[in-house]
Parts: C-alpha cells; sequence; structure tokens
C-alpha cells in the first residue's frame, strides 16, 4: 500500500475516535465528513507527484538508455575513448584528458589551463588531433607591451600508443633568429599606431630598426604546419607625441611542415605572403591563403601588404603551379584560409558582385586526380545546393563537383 493511500485511510478513522470521546457516550459514532476542497486538493497533490515520479523515472531510464548506448558504442570503438595523460609542465605536475574522436583543423580544444600574472595571462594545453599536443603560454622573453595572453611554445607527438615520441620546441627552432644584427622580438607591439605599406608603394629608402615575430600553429589531416611571420619595422617618433609609431615595410615567412611522428618534412624559407595553410594527405601538395590590404593597430595587429589570393604548391620543388587573386580588384572576405575537407584541399570566399549582391567562390584540390575544381556560385545555384542538402542529405562533395560541373584545372602539365 502506498504512503499516500495509508494518509487517505488513517485521517477518517482518527476523527471518529475524536469524537466519540468528546461526546461523553451519548448517541455512538458520528461520521465526520472532510471538506470537500481539502480532498479535491490532495487529489490534486497526489496526481502532481505522482507525474513528478513518473518523470523523474523517465528521466532515469532514457540517461540509463543513453550511457548503455555510450558504452556500447566505445565498447565496438575502443580506439575512441578518451584518456587521460600526465605531464610536468609550466612547473608543475598536471592532467588532463585527450579526445581521440578529434580531427584538427581549426577546432582547438583546450584540455587544461590556468590563469598567471593578475588573472590576464594564460598557461594552456590544446589538443590539436588525436596526436598531437600543443603547449601555450605566456613567453619568457616578454620585454615591451605584449598583446596576446599566451603564445605558442611546444608541439607534443604523441605514436600509436599514446606515449609521447617527439616534442618541438617552437621558439628554440625558430628561425630569423639573428636579423642584421638588431634585436628579434616575439609578436609584441611598442606603439599606438602600426601603419602598414603596401609593396606597390614601398620606399625601397627606408631601413628597418625592429623585427617582430609571429608564430601560427595548425594541425590538420596528416601535417603540421608551423608559420613564422617575420615582420620588418621602421619605428620614429612624432613630433609633440610621446608614442612611437612603426610602419610595417615588409613581410616575409617561413614554414617548418612536420608529419605526425614529429620529422621536420619541409622548410619554407622566405616565403612574401602566407596565412591559413593545409597540406595534402599524400604530403605532395599545400594549398594555402595569402595578402589582404588593411590598416594594422594595436587594436587590429593583422594588417598585410599584398593583395588576396590562393596559391597551391609543389612541396618537393616549392614551385607554385597554380595561384589567382580572390578580390577582383575589390575587397574580398576569406573563408579562414585553406582546409582540409572531406580529404579535399578546400578554400572558399566571398566577392561583391554589382549586379547581385555578394557571391560565394569554391576552390578544391583532389590529391589523387591532381586536378583544381573552382566554382562561383549563383544564388540560384546555391539554392539549388541546399535544396539538395536537405532532400537527399548527401554531403560528400565529390559528388557536387560533378552535379554542378565544376571548372577542372589540370596541374599534370605544370
Amino acid at each position: 500500500m502506498s504512503h499516500y493511500l495509508r494518509v487517505l485511510l488513517c485521517v477518517p478513522i482518527g476523527a471518529l475516535i475524536i469524537v466519540s470521546l468528546g461526546c461523553g457516550g451519548c448517541g455512538g459514532l458520528k461520521k465526520v465528513n472532510q471538506p470537500k476542497e481539502k480532498m479535491h486538493s490532495d487529489s490534486e497533490k497526489d496526481k502532481q507527484v505522482e507525474i513528478a515520479q513518473a518523470k523523474e523515472l523517465s528521466d532515469n531510464k532514457a540517461e540509463m538508455s543513453q550511457d548503455s548506448l555510450q558504452a556500447q558504442w566505445y565498447k565496438e570503438n575502443p580506439h575512441l575513448v578518451p584518456f587521460r595523460l600526465q605531464r610536468n609542465v609550466f612547473g608543475k605536475d598536471v592532467s588532463f584528458e585527450m579526445d581521440p574522436a578529434h580531427r584538427g583543423g581549426d577546432a582547438w580544444k583546450t584540455v587544461w589551463s590556468e590563469y598567471v600574472d593578475k588573472d590576464y595571462f594564460i598557461n594552456r594545453i590544446i589538443q590539436f588531433s588525436p596526436t598531437v599536443i600543443l603547449y601555450r603560454r605566456y613567453p619568457k622573453e616578454l620585454s615591451k607591451v605584449f598583446y596576446f595572453v599566451d603564445q605558442a611554445e611546444k608541439i607534443e607527438f604523441l605514436d600509436d600508443r599514446r606515449n609521447s615520441q617527439k616534442t618541438i620546441d617552437i621558439w628554440a627552432n625558430r628561425p630569423y633568429q639573428d636579423v642584421k644584427h638588431r634585436r628579434l622580438t616575439y609578436h609584441h607591439f611598442s606603439s599606438e599606431g602600426m601603419e602598414v605599406i603596401p609593396y606597390s608603394k614601398q620606399d625601397q629608402g627606408m631601413k628597418p630598426t625592429e623585427y617582430s615575430l609571429f608564430t601560427y600553429v595548425r594541425s590538420e589531416g596528416n601535417y603540421v604546419i608551423v608559420n613564422y611571420e617575420l615582420r620588418s619595422m621602421e619605428t620614429t617618433k612624432s613630433f609633440g607625441i610621446d608614442e612611437t609609431t612603426s610602419k610595417i615595410i615588409g613581410v616575409k615567412h617561413t614554414l617548418h611542415i612536420y608529419d605526425l611522428s614529429g620529422n621536420l618534412k619541409y622548410e619554407l624559407k622566405d616565403l612574401p605572403s602566407v596565412d591559413g595553410a593545409a597540406v595534402s594527405n599524400n604530403g605532395e601538395y599545400m594549398l594555402y591563403t595569402f595578402g589582404g590590404l588593411g590598416l594594422a593597430t594595436t587594436n587590429n595587429p593583422f594588417g598585410t601588404i599584398e593583395r588576396e589570393g590562393w596559391a597551391l604548391m609543389r612541396l618537393k620543388d616549392q614551385k607554385l603551379v597554380y595561384s589567382e587573386y580572390t578580390d577582383d580588384g575589390k575587397l574580398a572576405i576569406q573563408g579562414g584560409g585553406a582546409s582540409l575537407d572531406q580529404d579535399l584541399l578546400s578554400v572558399s570566399y566571398s566577392t561583391p558582385n554589382d549586379k547581385d549582391g555578394v557571391y560565394d567562390y569554391f576552390v578544391f584540390f583532389d590529391d589523387k586526380t591532381n586536378l583544381i575544381y573552382k566554382k562561383l556560385w549563383t544564388h540560384d545555384e546555391w539554392s539549388l545546393l541546399s535544396k539538395e542538402w536537405k532532400t537527399t542529405q548527401n554531403k560528400t562533395w565529390k559528388y557536387y563537383l560533378k552535379k554542378f560541373q565544376f571548372q577542372q584545372i589540370s596541374i599534370l602539365e605544370k
């Protein structure tokens, strides 16, 4: 018998006994009825309690079912079970969890972090891919105003058994360590204003007085790219103003490309401009974006000095097999640089059109066929593509490359 039923039965019996004693034996037992409002209230409470209990039971079953499904999935895919690692970094022992299903690219995953220096700067451990770990910290080389809260310091590569097989010190292995005997600083800004001098307007007589090094690290597919960007600056002091002004008069990049065992496969020296880059799965080609006119300041330090475009490089001889500008003489909006999408190197961007707003432009490279596919989408075609996605659930780009008749460019003869 439920607790609530026992309560309902006990109430009238208690009431009858109290009435019998109170009348002095004057006429037998009298039936005492509960007010109708109270009986209705108790009934509603019981109903609400039963509903709550049923919901809780249902939620528990759903949670147990979800846990069971997850446990079954991990049983069938043991290589994708999250695992924990312990490291001695940043002067302490730390523990963090790694996700084997995390595939890299732009989706950084912070697995451990702490605030340092008055809760402003950060030490972080980032999982790049199932076997690549990036350590970022507030650098010891700080000498002037520092813009970012942390910087890439080291990369660790794991083997298939999740043991550490190699660690690369990004700063110790940096290029440009001695540039014309002038001091090389690390990712800092010394002024409120930093002008950009486009290549077409540079004064060849300008001499750099300071250099600043930027580092970008990306892991996607079978390779890790460390992109070092050296900015040459002329620092001057304006009349009547305490702050100095730095003019960027030159930019060049050196790229270190590592395989997933931490082996340096390629070093690409002194490229004029390399932004977002990705390497094909076979390691033979690199697709990247470059350029972009803009003004750099301490609040927006990413101004560059060349027209926007994309290029495909053959890595063995560092030959550009194809490139083109993307802005068509106007300002283009880059789609975040090159990436590896469904085993295809890809880049996308938008460019204004005088007649019909903004169009989307997609570029793909298939390292198996050595074909570049590119297409400028009209709004009607984009609507058809969206409808196709919804009706067929087919989101494989190789299918749409044929269906929508992308332009094909063979690089075999280049």
